[in-house]
């Protein structure tokens, strides 16, 4: 037995022993190559430097004050305005692209629509809800037609209605 592990463990020890032939031919070519070394030193390009003289100027280390924005209530009165202390609606997250009309439900002598949105959530809404990113209010709810008023912003800080309709899509 003994013998038998002695014979196996030199088996092994010489096994280890590997071929470093190809290592030594490696790295003796790679020490036999020369390699460019660029001494050159760039040249150091001269700043023309010039003297600070802003007597009425901000100083340059100092915090500046903050910029005055404009009075963003400077638009005409005439202007339509979206009411913007009222609450938002749920479906005033989405913009009127992802929103589908899915069908209509009569309740209590009120046409409601059924909106799904782009993750396949379905709403009831009827005359006067809102959605759609543009202040949508609902006008009139149709057996396949959702009818609304949205306010667009435009240039000159107005805002312009715009009719928008979501029609009846089949699921299909």
């Amino acid at each position: 037995m003994k013998n038998l592990l002695i014979v196996a463990l030199s088996t092994v020890l010489l096994g280890c022993q590997a071929n470093s032939d190809d290592l030594n031919v490696y790295v003796a070519n790679v020490k036999s190559k020369t390699y460019p070394i660029n001494d050159k030193i760039p040249t150091i390009q001269e700043i023309a430097i010039s003297p600070y003289a802003g007597g009425t100027m901000r100083k340059p280390f100092s915090i500046p004050r903050p910029e005055e924005a404009s009075d963003i209530n400077s638009s005409p009165r005439t202007c339509p305005r979206p009411n913007l202390n009222r609450q938002k609606q749920p479906l005033e997250k989405f913009s009127v692209d992802n929103l589908f009309m899915r069908g209509t439900i009569e309740l209590d002598s009120h046409l409601w629509a059924l909106v799904e949105v782009s993750g396949g959530d379905v709403h009831r809404v009827k005359s006067g809800y809102y959605l759609g990113l543009n202040h949508g209010r609902i006008i009139n709810v149709e057996k396949d037609t959702i009818n609304l008023l949205e306010l667009v912003p435009d240039e000159e800080g107005c805002w312009q209605e715009q009719t928008t309709q979501l029609t009846l899509v089949s699921e299909e």
